[in-house]
């Protein structure tokens, strides 16, 4: 508090005493009041306090209790706190101004004591969403606080205001969680222990949300956060964030388990959940996954990601940014044993089920060109995508709106046969000019051909053609310029 201004009175000595003040606590202007009773010796003196915005939105704090109890040089009593709105407006509550607060508080002058904290909400209809718990704070030049709360519901949508996930998970999520822990006072440092057994976001209901933190205005140190989630989904992740005006960073160890892969994905990412669905029609995916994670509000890097996914194990390592016009640059590098597309999208990975796998393959690098920069790296014993059996798989391509580039398509066997294929093809303006290079060798064509002309599928015979196709070693160079 600075900048006080205050009248004290008392009709004598013993009281008992009146003030008024006025100050600003963080730059807001506040009003003070205190009342005592009359000082008698050897009892208890009663004290009621009051701190209040002048004008601003902001919370009513009140505290009646006695100074002497239950024993000289302690102050027992209630504290209660409420919301109020600015004079001459009102806006819509939300998050903290949707509850009234009120704990019982025993202190002295090194530390205080918050028991019995019941958080309510002011509405009746949300009164399941009451958080309780206790809190030790410590005096000093440092405030150290150290609260546990629990609630066994909270609707997470309710106290701010719209879908948890577009909040929190949105572009947005992690400058809005820098605020909050950039808005503590320098001077304070929270250590917070969280339960809530049945939580409510984005709809759904989480179970089993703890989470144990240390927060200062510098950093926010995630001790411990576990959560399950939809899709028989389990989260866990330790590490911290770091606060700043430009750039929030969180960066820590994340433990992913899902029983249900495919229906985790469809709730975490609802603008995007019928086109997923539209593809991913197979298996829905058990999935292990155990990476360190970093994120800014504007890049998300996943590396040293090792998973297990319906008992095939990889490493997968993701980053993904958006460049000051928008667009997106992903990179994505996947080294597995056995890679099986099929198993998920056993229709193909284009919305169209109808296409042959060039023509998918093809939508898909015009989708990456549209999206910004895209680079995918895939490494893999085996690799089983549309419909085709790959072995000793090695693909590094690179695409944007400018040129798609192929660095290297190599399988070591496709049905028997060997393809290397690499090239580069520009797209200035409306034109496109570029060339690409591919190899094919097999010591009998029969099966390859089988495969690619859908014989394999339908399971007819021959035609007379086939039967006298023999070795393959065929290679193509293709250069277009226009």
């Amino acid at each position: 508090m600075e900048h006080i201004n205050a009248h004290v009175s008392a009709p004598a000595l013993t009281g008992p005493w009146r003030l008024t003040a006025g100050g600003q606590m963080q730059g807001v202007d506040m009003t003070f009041g205190l009342s005592t009773g009359k000082i008698r010796k050897g009892q208890p003196l009663r004290i009621s306090a009051r701190i209040a915005p002048r004008e601003q939105a902001g919370f009513l704090y009140t505290f009646d209790g006695a100074l002497g109890d239950p024993e000289p040089g302690r102050i027992k009593g209630k504290l209660r706190i409420r919301p109020v709105d600015a004079k001459g407006r009102q806006s819509p509550p939300h998050g903290l101004s949707l509850y009234a607060f009120k704990a019982d508080v025993l202190a002295d002058f090194n530390e205080i004591w918050l028991k019995k904290i019941e958080a309510a909400p002011l509405s009746a209809a949300h009164s399941a969403n009451t958080v309780t718990g206790g809190a030790h704070i410590i005096l000093g030049s440092i405030l150290e606080v150290e609260t546990t709360l629990k609630a066994a519901r909270f609707d997470l949508d309710y106290a701010l205001g719209q879908d948890t996930r577009a909040r929190l998970f949105g572009p947005n999520g992690l400058r809005w969680l820098s605020d909050m822990t950039a808005a503590l006072p320098q001077d304070i440092l929270l250590r917070l222990d969280l339960s809530v057994t049945n939580l409510l976001a984005g709809g759904e209901t989480l179970e089993g949300l703890r989470m144990a933190l240390d927060v200062s205005s510098e950093q926010l140190a995630i001790n411990s956060f576990s959560v399950a989630l939809p899709g028989q989904t389990s989260l866990s992740f330790n590490g911290q964030l770091l606060p700043d005006t430009e750039t929030p960073q969180m960066g820590g160890a994340v433990e992913l388990k899902s029983g249900s892969l495919r229906d985790f994905v469809l709730w975490a990412m609802p603008e995007r959940a019928s086109a997923i669905a539209g593809v991913w029609s197979g298996a829905r995916g058990r999935l292990t996954l155990d990476a360190q994670l970093d994120v800014t509000p504007d890049s998300f890097r996943l590396t040293k990601g090792e998973y297990v996914l319906d008992g095939s194990k990889g490493m997968i390592v993701t980053t993904f940014s958006r460049d000051a016009k928008g667009l997106g640059h992903l990179d994505l590098r996947i080294n597995a044993g056995v890679l099986d597309v099929d198993r998920y999208a056993p229709s193909g990975l284009a919305a169209d089920k109808g296409k042959s796998p060039v023509a998918d393959f093809l939508d898909l690098l015009a989708a990456s060109m549209g999206m910004g920069e895209t680079a995918l790296g895939v490494s893999a014993s085996q690799m089983h995508i549309w419909g085709l059996p790959m072995r000793d798989v090695a693909i590094s391509i690179i695409a944007n709106p400018d040129l798609v580039e192929i660095r290297n398509f190599d399988i070591g066997s496709l049905k028997g046969a060997k393809i290397d294929m690499a090239g580069l093809m520009k797209f200035p303006g409306d034109s496109v000019e570029g060339s690409i290079d591919a190899r094919v060798t097999a010591p009998d064509g029969r099966p390859l051909w089988r495969l690619l002309s859908g014989l394999e599928k339908s399971g007819k015979d021959d035609p007379k053609w086939l039967r006298d196709v023999g070795k393959i070693d065929l290679d193509l160079k293709a250069s277009a310029k226009s």
